[in-house]
C-alpha cells in the first residue's frame, strides 16, 4: 500500500482479491464435480455393457448346452477312472490344483483324503442326478 492510498481502499482491493480467488475455487470445484460425474457415467455405461455381454454369453452357452446335450445311452458307460487303472481321476487333479487355495483353517481340520472322498461323493450324487434326469418319465395314455 502506498502512502497516497487510504487504508479503506487497500482493504477493498484485498476483498476483491479474496472474492476473485473464491470464485476461481468454486469454478474449479464445479469443474471437478462435472468431470467426476462424466467419469462415473462412463464407467457405469461400460460396466452395464460388459455385464450385459457376459449375461448374454452365459445365456447362449446354457442354451447351446441344452440344445446339443448328448442323448442318454441305453447302458451306462463305465466310469472314466476305471478305463485307465492307476491314473488319477478328474477329482484328484482338481483337488491337487485347488488344495493350496483352501483356507488354512479348513486344511488343518480336513485331510486331502477326506476332501477327495467328499468330492467323489458329490460327483456320484451329481452323476446319479444327471442319469435320473436323462431318462424320460412314463407317458400318460
Amino acid at each position: 500500500m502506498s502512502r497516497t492510498e487510504s487504508p479503506a481502499s487497500g482493504l477493498q482491493a484485498l476483498d476483491a482479491q479474496i472474492r476473485l480467488a473464491e470464485s476461481r475455487l468454486i469454478a474449479r470445484e464445479l469443474q471437478l464435480r462435472k468431470q467426476g460425474r462424466v467419469l462415473v457415467t462412463r464407467v457405469n455405461d461400460s460396466l452395464l455393457r460388459r455385464l450385459g455381454q457376459g449375461a448374454l454369453a452365459v445365456a447362449c452357452a446354457w442354451l447351446l448346452g441344452r440344445v446339443f446335450r448328448p442323448r442318454a445311452a441305453a447302458a451306462p458307460a463305465p466310469p472314466a477312472a476305471a478305463a485307465v487303472p492307476g491314473a488319477p481321476g478328474p477329482g484328484a487333479l482338481l483337488l491337487q490344483t485347488l488344495w493350496p487355495l483352501v483356507p488354512k483353517l479348513l486344511r488343518t481340520h480336513i485331510s486331502p483324503a477326506l476332501a477327495l472322498s467328499l468330492l467323489g461323493q458329490l460327483s456320484d450324487l451329481w452323476s446319479r442326478r444327471r442319469r435320473a434326469s436323462n431318462y424320460p418319465t412314463q407317458d400318460p395314455l
